[in-house]
C-alpha cells in the first residue's frame, strides 16, 4: 500500500484503524555504534551512528533530532541537531550525529572514575521525519562505552648534580619528575622537547626520545638528564652548583603520550624551589 492510498484512507477510516495501517510505514531507527573521530586531553569527538530503514516509496527527511546525553548516569547536556538527512524510499541509510564531550566540563566525574579508560554513555531522545502525513516522531535510546583520557599530572620533585666539570666548562644535572597516570592503561612518554631554567635563567634546551612509562592508575618517577655549558649560567649559579644550594628549577616540555587510543600531544610547565643534591 502506498502513501497516496493511505492519504485517501484518512477521509473514510477511523483514526484507530488508520494508526494500525500506518504502523507498517513508520521509519525504523536502531542504534548501531559509536565511532571515535578524535581524542586529546581536552575533549573527545565521536559520532553516533544509527541505522534508519524507510519502508515508504518516497524519500523521508529528518525534521528534528533532540537528545539528552549522560555519562555514568550523570546528565551532561541536552539539545538538538541540524537537519539535512534523507532516507531513500524503500531503502536504508546511516544517520551520523556528531557528539563531543569537553573533559574540563566534567572534572569531578573524571576524578570519580579514575582508572577507567571508557565510561558508560546513554543518549536518549526523539527524532522526527517529514512525511506527507506530517512529522513522525520516533523515540530512540543509544547506550554503550565512550573513550576518555586524562592528562598525566607532572611535578618537579628533585634535582641532582651528576657532573660538574669546570675544566670542560660543562655541567650535567638529573631532574626527577613525578608523573601520575589517572587512566586505566599504561601510558608512555616520548619525543620530549624541553627547556630548563635555573633561577629564571634559561640554561638548556634538549630532546629525549623516550622518557619512560607509567602503569595504569599509578605513579612513577622519571629522570631527565640535562647537560649545559657553564658559560650559560654565570658565576653565581656555578657557586650554587658547587655548594649545592637552593635553586628555582623550571622545566617546560612538549611531548607525545602513548594512550590506549593512540599518540596524543601534551605539554606542561612546572617549577619548584629545590635544594641541589
Amino acid at each position: 500500500m502506498h502513501i497516496s492510498l493511505l492519504l485517501l484512507m484518512m477521509g473514510c477510516s477511523k483514526l484507530g484503524n488508520l494508526g494500525n495501517a500506518l504502523e507498517a510505514y513508520k521509519p525504523n531507527v536502531k542504534f548501531n555504534r559509536l565511532d571515535l573521530r578524535d581524542i586529546n586531553f581536552n575533549k573527545v569527538d565521536t559520532t553516533l551512528v544509527f541505522d534508519v530503514n524507510n519502508p515508504n516509496p518516497i524519500d523521508l527527511g529528518l525534521a528534528s533530532f533532540a537528545y539528552t546525553l549522560s555519562l555514568e548516569g550523570q546528565r551532561l547536556t541536552a539539545g538538538d541537531r541540524d537537519k539535512g538527512f534523507n532516507v531513500p524510499g524503500e531503502g536504508a541509510a546511516e544517520l551520523k550525529i556528531p557528539l563531543s564531550v569537553v573533559f574540563t566540563d566534567i572534572p569531578e566525574l573524571l576524578d570519580n572514575t579514575r582508572g577507567k579508560d571508557e565510561l558508560g554513555f546513554a543518549v536518549r531522545g526523539d527524532m522526527g521525519f517529514n512525511t506527507p502525513l506530517g512529522v513522525v516522531e520516533l523515540p530512540y535510546n543509544a547506550e554503550g562505552k565512550m573513550p576518555v583520557i586524562r592528562a598525566p599530572k607532572v611535578q618537579v620533585s628533585a634535582l641532582r648534580v651528576d657532573e660538574l666539570a669546570l675544566l670542560q666548562n660543562r655541567a650535567t644535572l638529573a631532574l626527577d619528575l613525578n608523573v601520575t597516570n589517572r587512566g586505566g592503561a599504561a601510558i608512555g612518554l616520548k619525543n620530549v622537547g624541553y627547556g630548563f631554567k635555573l633561577n629564571n635563567r634559561r640554561v638548556a634546551t634538549g630532546d629525549v626520545a623516550q622518557l619512560g612509562s607509567i602503569d595504569g592508575d599509578g605513579q612513577e618517577t622519571v629522570t631527565v638528564p640535562i647537560t649545559f655549558s657553564l658559560t650559560e649560567v654565570g658565576s653565581g649559579l656555578i657557586d650554587l652548583l658547587k655548594s649545592k644550594g637552593q635553586v628555582n628549577a623550571q622545566f617546560n616540555a612538549e611531548l607525545t603520550v602513548d594512550t590506549p587510543f593512540g599518540a596524543v600531544p601534551f605539554s606542561f610547565d612546572e617549577g619548584k624551589r629545590l635544594s641541589l643534591q
